[in-house]
């Protein structure tokens, strides 16, 4: 172990550290709360309530704000810089609930939908630099009613349309698939023109994490402590 950085009083139970710049942004689900902890300087931190609960935190790439997946409370929680005000974006019922993984690409922030414990729908959002969510949802028979957790992007290649991979899993949901869906999107990324899916080798394995590489895509399934490997052919992606 290289350091240990403790969290300041107040906040308890770290779930997700993510590094920008000098400030690590934690969520805390023990205590409802975002932390920003200058890592170099600890005394100089921001707490950021939350509700239940605080899972993922990203930083958008064009506007810089941050934005938490509340995974219980079925919201967005907004932060605009670390002496902002925060406000919250509720997610909307007919598009599905739990909001979990955030992730940057492609211009904007992500956020996939997990459901509930009796299934998904398939749904993930884009985030804009102004806070609005456009949501997109998933047809094929495999993955419409998938919970979506985690969500990857292809390697920057010229000469091609965007494309994201979505990681189904079973983690709240003995209904749905743990599964790997490729979406294409067209160059405005308004449209999914194309998506392919595949169910991981293990069933009710609580897939958790994606890993995207140049020739292969990684799935953890937390289940089995076991990491799957989909082979992707060249010039697939």
């Amino acid at each position: 172990m290289l350091r240990s950085i403790p969290i300041p009083d107040g906040g308890k139970g770290p779930h997700y550290v993510g590094e920008y710049g000098d400030l690590l942004w934690v969520s805390l689900k023990g205590s409802n709360q975002v932390l920003a902890i200058d890592h170099r300087h600890p005394e100089r931190h921001w707490f950021f309530d939350a509700r239940s609960q605080p899972v993922f935190v990203g930083r958008h790439p064009v506007s810089g704000e941050f934005y938490a997946s509340q995974d219980k409370a079925s919201s967005l929680l907004r932060i605009p810089s670390p002496s902002g005000r925060t406000t919250q974006i509720a997610v909307p019922a007919k598009h599905g609930s739990t909001p979990v993984g955030v992730i940057a690409g492609l211009g904007a922030l992500w956020v996939a939908l997990l459901g509930t414990e009796r299934g998904g729908t398939g749904t993930f959002g884009r985030i804009d630099e102004h806070g609005r969510i456009s949501w997109y949802r998933l047809s094929s028979p495999m993955a419409r009613s998938a919970g979506l957790l985690h969500i990857a992007f292809d390697p920057p290649r010229p000469g091609r349309h965007p494309g994201l991979w979505l990681l189904g899993s079973s983690i709240i949901s003995d209904r749905v698939l743990d599964l790997i869906v490729r979406v294409e999107l067209d160059r405005s990324h308004r449209r999914i023109i194309s998506e392919e899916a595949v169910a991981l080798p293990t069933q009710l394995s609580k897939a958790h994490r994606l890993l995207v590489t140049s020739r292969s895509v990684f799935a953890t399934e937390m289940h089995t402590s076991t990491l799957a490997q989909l082979a992707v052919p060249p010039g697939h992606h």
